[in-house]
């Protein structure tokens, strides 16, 4: 187990002191997704995955993987909006996604009517603004070498009786970019180079549980389901005490993951964040009221491929 006084000590000690409200802001922005064929119905659901709730000017979005969306396909799909088991099915009205497997071309969105959007505002769940979407590079990434924030809802993790009443758990997960500092280099190889991901270190051995008093050991499971949850980053470095929850921008969606692989005789997996520019620029394609919008408030969208390259 680490030693919990030289983990205090580092200054990434605020997001162990603050753990259970760092879960709370990604709760109410991260949602669990479920997929069906037809009528929703808790024993034969087809699918899973995981969104970010976010709003762009007056249109409401879930942003996702593009797998997720494939996997959708014309079905219903249940979207979860509170803290219990709850099913709520809105009417989905448009979506767009990329979707090369296994690649970093994999992203897309759902819009959500501004009807079922005021319901899910109801609950405890709130859209995110975009002050709170920062869209960088890789390179910007890796240079502010901060810690980062991976929330889903890995179906490993799931509460409930599966297959009867399933009910999703987040997993809010603090690590750093694999390549910086301590941590070691990605494994998951790249296809598309002009696509700009970050991959996180998830080390399997040696975490701790930090929402428990006193922490606990904890290995982390599958991410299997949290592909379309949001990837964060903290805003932390340099800011020691001052930091606050508040302060985390959601940067990427998470894609997939890497086979467990041994390093140094210690277990490890990556997992793969697609930057969340691509996203806005499909979006500023798809939708013509928003193209002039999002360009202004983010000059770079165009760094960010919506299309392979040949």
């Amino acid at each position: 187990m680490p030693n919990i006084d030289d983990l205090l000590a580092d200054e990434g000690a605020a997001l162990l002191r603050t753990a259970g409200e760092v879960r709370t802001t990604l709760a109410r922005h991260a949602v669990p997704l479920y997929f069906f064929r037809d009528t929703p119905d808790p024993s034969n659901y087809v699918g899973q995955g995981s969104g970010v709730l976010v709003k762009i000017l007056s249109r409401y979005f879930i942003l996702t993987a593009g797998h997720c969306i494939s996997a959708a396909g014309s079905g219903k799909i249940v979207v979860g909006v509170l803290s219990r088991t709850h099913c709520f099915v809105p009417a989905l009205c448009r979506n767009a996604y990329r979707c090369d497997y296994g690649t970093e071309h994999d992203f897309g969105f759902w819009e959500v009517p501004a009807v079922d959007a005021s319901t899910i505002k109801l609950t405890d769940r709130i859209f995110l603004s975009e002050t709170q979407i920062a869209i960088l590079t890789h390179n910007e990434c890796m240079a502010r070498d901060d810690w980062m924030i991976l929330g889903g809802y890995p179906g490993e993790i799931a509460v409930g009786q599966t297959g009867v009443k399933p009910g999703a758990r987040l997993l809010a997960y603090s690590t750093i970019l694999s390549g910086t500092r301590e941590a070691p280099v990605s494994t998951i190889g790249r296809v598309h180079n002009g696509h700009h991901v970050v991959d996180l270190w998830v080390p399997k051995t040696g975490n701790l549980e930090s929402t428990v008093s006193p922490p606990e050991p904890i290995s982390i499971p599958s991410l299997s389901g949290a592909s379309g949850g949001g990837c964060w980053l903290t805003g932390l470095k340099g800011k020691g005490a001052a930091w606050l929850p508040q302060d985390m921008q959601l940067v990427g969606i998470h894609s997939g993951s890497c086979a467990e692989v041994v390093i140094n005789n210690e277990r490890h997996v990556f997992a793969r964040e697609i930057l969340l520019g691509h996203h806005l620029n499909l979006i500023a394609h798809e939708y013509e009221d928003l193209r002039q919008h999002v360009a202004s408030l983010w000059p770079s969208i165009n760094e960010f491929p919506i299309e392979i390259s040949p």
